[in-house]
């Protein structure tokens, strides 16, 4: 017995020499053991943190109302954006005062710059008691040109089928800078003699936000490569109230018919007839020239299929576009329909030019590229003998006097001799 509690005593003894030298070891060398466990933890956190945080911010999300909408290439916008008076008007050729007030709302954003200003047809005074705030001319945009020609056989065409559309009654707007004090609207004919005198007893406050995407001299807009800022955007000097400038055309596209599941379809749309209007001169040179802002646009724009040509209401396609809130020279409607048709409105006095086609892949490219060249330019239809809506300058002019219509635009060197 005494031989085995002995040879008992004999182990212990080695497992506590052992245990005391393992502590004595330990104690030595702590720095190293608390590196160990140190990159153990780190090697942990660095497996479990984007775990987390990619289960937070890569998983699906619930769509929230209050989102601020995207607005893509914001930052080329040169000019700032200000308040503006967006006045509705009402016209009637079959009364006795043809023109009415129906709303004022206030808004932000830009005003249409009118390259073609003639300081004729309609003038709108703005008044705070009898002091004169400000004046703009505008003419009514009840002259629809329309519709494009077949694409079969356009030498075929008719008056009839392809004559302008006089709209009898309609409604649009005209957009001033906005006066915090105008308590005043005084309209005068084109024989200066006074209309309508309209007190103003309430401003309605309207300010949204779309999703938009501004794009500029793009590379290849199926890929959206996009050149340097410094290569795309011309030199813009602010002209008064934020309006464009004469150097630098603003087009804006708004969606019309397509669904919140289509907005990829009508940008791809949109991206194609852009493609085609800078295969065209005087567009391919002048591609700096030009910012493209894309407008998500839900509302209802008022168009609708007369034959070919598709008129969409303008009061309803400019207070589209000064919601978006982007600067604007041309306005493109892009319709959600597979048949073939467009149309346009001439710029002039307040009215931006108004460009419109539908999206059908066969022909869509090449109407909007049409109806571009009445809303930018007022060209006119010369594929139509003896045309009687015909203006008197033709499109192409051989002189050495400039053409009335663009002595503001053109010099004399440019004309062919």
């Amino acid at each position: 017995m005494l031989g085995v509690n002995f040879c008992a005593s004999d182990g212990d003894l080695r497992k506590k020499d052992l245990m005391s030298k393992y502590y004595k070891f330990v104690l030595e060398n702590k720095a190293f053991f608390l590196y160990i466990i140190f990159c153990l933890i780190a090697s942990l956190a660095l497996l479990i943190i984007p775990y987390l945080y990619a289960r937070k911010n890569l998983a699906p999300k619930k769509e929230v109302s209050n989102n601020k909408p995207e607005r893509v290439g914001q930052e080329l916008i040169q000019e700032e954006a200000h308040e503006l008076m967006e006045i509705r008007l009402s016209y009637n050729d079959s009364t006795e005062q043809p023109i009415s007030v129906l709303e004022i709302k206030r808004k932000f954003g830009y005003l249409g710059d009118d390259l073609l200003q003639d300081h004729s047809g309609y003038r709108l005074e703005i008044y705070e008691n009898d002091n004169n705030l400000d004046h703009v001319y505008f003419n009514v945009p009840n002259q629809v040109i329309g519709p494009p020609p077949s694409p079969d056989s356009p030498e075929q065409e008719t008056i009839g089928e392809l004559g302008r559309i006089e709209l009898k009654k309609l409604e649009f707007v005209v957009t001033t800078p906005f006066y915090e004090k105008a308590n005043k609207i005084i309209i005068y004919n084109a024989d200066s003699e006074e209309i309508l005198n309209y007190e103003i007893e309430n401003i309605r406050t309207d300010f949204r936000e779309f999703n938009v995407q501004t794009k500029a001299n793009v590379l290849s807009y199926r890929t959206d490569i996009i050149e340097p800022i410094e290569k795309m955007v011309t030199r813009v000097i602010p002209n008064t109230y934020a309006q464009t400038t004469k150097d630098y055309v603003n087009v804006v596209f708004l969606s019309e018919d397509y669904g919140g599941g289509q907005m990829e379809q009508y940008k791809s749309d949109v991206n194609k007839m852009i493609d085609h209007l800078m295969e065209y001169e005087p567009f391919k040179s002048r591609v700096s020239q030009f910012l493209f802002h894309i407008v998500e646009n839900t509302s209802d724009l008022g168009c609708s299929y007369y034959g070919r040509a598709i008129v969409c209401d303008p009061g309803r396609v400019i207070s589209a576009a000064n919601n978006a809130a982007v600067p604007y020279d041309v306005v493109a409607v892009v319709v959600n329909n597979s048949t073939y048709g467009g149309a346009a409105y001439y710029p002039g006095n307040g009215n931006a030019g108004i460009a419109i086609s539908y999206n059908g892949e066969a022909w869509s490219r090449e109407v909007f590229v049409h109806e571009f060249g009445h809303a930018l330019a007022v060209l006119e239809d010369e594929y139509i003998a003896n045309n009687p809506n015909e203006r008197g300058e033709k499109n192409c002019y051989n002189g050495i006097m400039a053409a009335t219509r663009w002595e503001d635009l053109t010099q004399a060197k440019d004309y062919l001799s």
